[in-house]
C-alpha cells in the first residue's frame, strides 16, 4: 500500500496540470473567463479530484494493472460531468474556433476532453509510481 499516494499524486497532478493548461494556452484551445477559474481547474480538478481523490486514494491501495480501468473510468465521467457543467451551465472557459481533433462543435469538444480526462489519474498514477515522493 503506498501510505503516502495521495499527496504523491496531488503533487504530481499539479504539476501536470500546470503543463497542460500552458499546453492548451500556447494553442489557444480554450479561453478561460478569468485567472481564477483557471487557477481552480488546476488545483481543484487536477490536483486534489483527478490526483488526490482518484488516483491517490482510489489508485494508491491497488496494483496499478488492477486498478488502471477503474481509475480512467471514474477520470472520464467526472471530466465529461465537468465539461458538462461548463459548456451547459457556468460558461468558466470558452472553446476557440479552430477545430480539436477534427470537432467544430463546442459540445462535441466537451465530450471529448471529457473522456480524455480519464487519462489524468492514470497518467498520476503512473508517474506517483515512478517518481515516489517519499
Amino acid at each position: 500500500m503506498l501510505s503516502n499516494a495521495p499527496l504523491n499524486c496531488l503533487a504530481i497532478s499539479l504539476a501536470l496540470g500546470a503543463a497542460c493548461e500552458l499546453f492548451s494556452s500556447r494553442l489557444r484551445l480554450w479561453t478561460y473567463s478569468s485567472r481564477t477559474t483557471l487557477v481552480a481547474n488546476v488545483i481543484i480538478m487536477f490536483g486534489v479530484v483527478q490526483g488526490g481523490l482518484i488516483a491517490g486514494l482510489v489508485g494508491g491501495a491497488w496494483p496499478l494493472t488492477d486498478i488502471a480501468p477503474l481509475l480512467f473510468m471514474l477520470g472520464a465521467v467526472v471530466g465529461l460531468i465537468y465539461e458538462g457543467l461548463n459548456e451547459f451551465v457556468v460558461h468558466g472557459w470558452t472553446w476557440s474556433e479552430a477545430p480539436l481533433l477534427g470537432l467544430t462543435r463546442s459540445s462535441d469538444k466537451a465530450a471529448v476532453v471529457g473522456v480524455l480526462w480519464g487519462l489524468a489519474p492514470v497518467t498520476v498514477a503512473i508517474l506517483s509510481r515512478l517518481f515516489s515522493l517519499s
